[in-house]
């Protein structure tokens, strides 16, 4: 009798930033943006870009914040 082999696979997403590599489960991830215009807030810490307005079919706007990696 034959047994039959079970073979899982998994997708990741991946991204980097600078030198370091991430990745996500894809099951995890909603969906990929563009990158859109940020708007810069007055005194915030130099790393942070600034925040953005994100919309999406299954949510409301919400507020991205965007940051720089040195």
């Amino acid at each position: 009798m034959a047994v039959a082999s079970i073979t899982e696979t998994t997708q990741y997403l991946t991204f980097r930033l600078e030198d370091e590599l991430f990745a996500l489960d894809i099951g995890k991830v909603r969906e990929v943006l563009d990158f859109t215009n940020i708007t810069k807030v007055p005194q915030t810490p130099e790393y942070m870009r600034g925040v953005s307005t994100c919309a999406a079919a299954w949510s409301r706007s919400w507020t991205c914040v965007s940051s720089s990696v040195s």
